[in-house]
């Protein structure tokens, strides 16, 4: 299946320095942003 060939897995993202979405937001994220902020962010109304 010459189409399976395209994709990249996982794995082999992470080698290359590309991360997943947890593993960004629980280093880079989090580690920014004081937790007492998060109910301004998150509330849709107030932004």
């Amino acid at each position: 299946m010459k189409f399976l060939q395209q994709w990249i897995t996982p794995w082999q993202l992470a080698r290359t320095g590309i991360l997943g979405m947890n593993r960004r937001n629980s280093c880079y994220i989090q580690r920014y942003n004081p937790r007492n902020r998060y109910p301004i962010v998150d509330d849709k109304l107030k932004n």
